[in-house]
């Protein structure tokens, strides 16, 4: 499973759940899972992505730029 058209300035935490079992997390991109086959019912199934951001960048004055791909110091940001 992968999910097109997501914010490219999305990088935070997300975890997929299959029918309430959990598919792992992604801590950055590519974010993709894969799952058994197994944990799909007949008929209509539950996903579920959770969602967790985290304050480490505003604490360490640091910010993921994603066109350099690079972490760098908030000083340096551009915009």
């Amino acid at each position: 499973m992968s999910f097109v058209g997501w914010d490219p300035a999305f990088h935070d935490c997300a975890e997929v759940l299959v029918n309430g079992v959990s598919l792992g997390v992604c801590t950055w991109s590519p974010y993709r899972w894969t799952g058994d086959a197994s944990l799909l019912r007949p008929g209509s199934n539950e996903v579920e992505v959770r969602v967790t951001n985290t304050l480490i960048g505003l604490l360490e004055g640091k910010y993921f730029d994603e066109a350099r791909h690079a972490v760098i110091p908030v000083q340096e940001r551009k915009g």
